[in-house]
Order: C-alpha cells, then structure tokens, then sequence
C-alpha cells in the first residue's frame, strides 16, 4: 500500500477553508472547519477516526504536521 503524499496544505487551500468552507479530501481522510467563533476547529475525519485542532491556535505549519500524519494514517490510505 502506497500512502497519498500530495497531503500538503497551501495557504490558499487554508484561506479557502476559513472564508468559503472548503473542504480537502485526501484518500478516505477529509479536513474542513467546524464551529464557530473562538471554538472554531480544523477537523479532520476519517476511517481512522477524528482529529481537531483550534484555529486560532494553530498555524499553517503545525496544520500541516498534524494533517499530513491523519491523512497518511493506514486506515485513510484507500487500499490499492
């Protein structure tokens, strides 16, 4: 099995998910912002489970670490 490795966040990609409501599939895994105000939440769901970080508390890069961990997870890698 040959995980997804196209799982870098552009900031683009993270203005789009703050003003539009974006959301970004990666194999099984979906990343999107949930909540409102200051308990709004970058999410992240998948067979694997779900994941959610604050948004004012985090910057593009540790998005991008946490993301490019959930979206790699076996379980949201769709087999081959």
């Amino acid at each position: 099995m040959t995980a997804n490795t196209n799982t870098k966040i552009s900031k683009r990609d993270e203005g789009d998910l703050l003003t539009i409501g974006a959301t970004i599939t990666r194999g099984l895994a979906t990343l999107r912002v949930t909540g409102a105000g200051g308990d709004k939440r970058y999410t992240m769901e998948g067979p694997s489970g779900v994941h959610s970080l604050l948004v004012i508390a985090t910057d593009l890069a540790r998005l991008n670490a946490h993301w490019s961990i959930f979206a790699t997870r076996p379980a949201n890698v769709p087999a081959a």
